[in-house]
């Protein structure tokens, strides 16, 4: 199935500017629509726990300013890049968490695009977006894209495979992208007494693929040692990828947060847009 609608977060930070530009090109490549959102919540001011201070009307009335300032900044440069490729738009705003209404509005589209939502680089929590709030409550494909990366030319894509539900969802979401990519690889990483199971299952990965009209290479490499995200954006780099597909939260989230984990290392480290579903 064709995507016809793709949904960006477009705030004002900087840094969006790359997703936006990703997300126009796809729409323009696949002649589909792009909506840009943004969201802000209000940061309201400490109320003493005896009901003592009271809340600054003036105070709220000012950061409520700054906020649709904010947002109507992040509307100008959506609908600039937008309005320049031609493309069928649409712009959503509202006071909130970034993450609830992003996972509300998913309901319009076919992909969400996102950025890594650096806790660092945030102008506050109220504008924070969780990548994993949105993963796993949006009930779509979410494309994550680096800093720095304008562009998804879908050159060559590499899915990480591995044999769950997340990784079957992965690749059933990501089909119209691979269906338009150049090269397409799937790669395996496996313990050394699973190499006869992993081969098989990958080639089943591949015979569905070319069912699809899709032709795909594989590949099973065995891990001894090292984390498999590093090992991922390894082969990705070998092969000149500027995509990975892979499922995301095989394990608890909370297990990855605390811990690490594929996706969480694949959401904050990878040099290429991720292409994740839960």
């Amino acid at each position: 199935m064709t995507p016809a609608s793709f949904i960006v977060h477009a705030d004002r930070d900087p840094e969006s500017d790359g997703r936006i530009h990703v997300a126009c090109s796809l729409a323009a490549r696949f002649n589909a629509r792009v909506i840009g959102l943004a969201a802000a919540m209000l940061d309201l001011p400490v109320i003493d726990p005896m009901g003592y201070a009271p809340i600054d009307a003036e105070t709220i009335a000012n950061e409520r300013d700054i906020l649709e300032a904010d947002l109507k900044a992040a509307a100008d440069k959506f609908r600039l890049c937008a309005e320049e490729k031609k493309l069928k738009m649409e712009w959503r705003s509202n006071l909130e968490f970034p993450a609830d209404m992003i996972c509300r509005q998913a309901r319009a589209g076919d992909f969400v695009i996102i950025g890594r939502g650096d806790v660092e680089k945030s102008t506050g929590l109220q504008r924070l977006l969780d990548p994993g709030d949105v993963l796993m409550q949006a009930g779509r494909p979410v494309l994550i894209v680096p800093p720095g990366v304008t562009e998804l030319a879908l050159d060559h894509v590499v899915i990480a495979w591995k044999d769950t539900r997340e990784s079957r969802r992965a690749i059933a979401d990501a089909l119209p992208l691979l269906a338009v990519a150049r090269a397409v690889s799937i790669l395996e990483l496996c313990g050394e007494d699973e190499v006869d199971d992993a081969r098989k299952a990958v080639a089943d990965v591949v015979g569905y693929l070319d069912h699809h009209g899709i032709v795909a290479k594989s590949e099973v490499q065995v891990l001894r040692q090292g984390d498999p995200a590093t090992k991922i954006t390894a082969f990705a780099k070998q092969q000149g990828a500027d995509l990975i597909v892979a499922g995301a939260y095989g394990h608890a989230r909370l297990r990855e947060w605390v811990f690490g984990g594929v996706t969480y290392e694949l959401i904050k480290k990878s040099p290429v847009c991720c292409l994740l579903s839960h």
